[in-house]
């Protein structure tokens, strides 16, 4: 897909649980799942001001003592939550671990996703065509900008198309078929109750 020809119920934009918690899409979800909890305490006036800057022109803002619940709320948009992951990101607040587990995560979410069969037969009714997340922000680890790109979510969402309804449940099956080093899915964690 391109960024203006989106079939959001192949992106990340579907209601999604994880740690009991429900979230308004996959995007929702990944974005707080990067973020440690306990390094929020450092967070700075500051720093909130900087994302707050990034946040003004959706018309939002968000307080210090809102960061992790930003992500549950129901009325904020997944380009929002995205803003504000890469926003903490920047200033230094995501786990260490997330460049090792950052795959798996997504990649348990869309398994979460696609087990529901009417989004599982909307992905397996897009056939043989090449799935290509198409971005105009500049993401060419999960997409493609400028014919340039790993495109790794449209990869698992074709890795997870080629298999069956029930083999897609089987997350180390779909990691291992990606081809990416170092993604070790025993390590998978709860991102949320995680104690570092």
């Amino acid at each position: 897909t391109t960024p203006d020809s989106r079939d959001e119920s192949l992106t990340g934009f579907v209601q999604q649980s994880l740690g009991g918690v429900k979230y308004n899409s996959v995007e929702h979800a990944y974005q707080r799942a990067k973020i440690v909890e306990r390094s929020l305490e450092s967070l700075s006036d500051e720093q909130v001001a900087i994302i707050n800057k990034k946040l003004a022109s959706r018309g939002v803002k968000i307080g210090r003592d809102e960061v992790l619940q930003f992500f549950s709320d129901q009325d904020m948009a997944a380009g929002t939550s995205k803003i504000v992951g890469n926003q903490l990101r920047i200033l230094g607040f995501v786990r260490d671990d997330w460049d090792h587990v950052k795959l798996p995560i997504m990649t348990a979410l869309l398994i979460q996703k696609f087990s529901y069969p009417h989004l599982y037969s909307m992905l397996s009714d897009t056939g043989d065509q090449d799935l290509v997340e198409g971005n105009d922000w500049g993401d060419t680890f999960w997409g493609v900008v400028e014919n340039r790109g790993r495109n790794v979510l449209g990869r698992l969402l074709m890795i997870l198309r080629s298999n069956s309804f029930a083999e897609v449940r089987e997350m180390k099956k779909v990691v291992d078929q990606l081809g990416i080093p170092n993604y070790d899915t025993t390590k998978l964690v709860d991102p949320v109750a995680r104690e570092d």
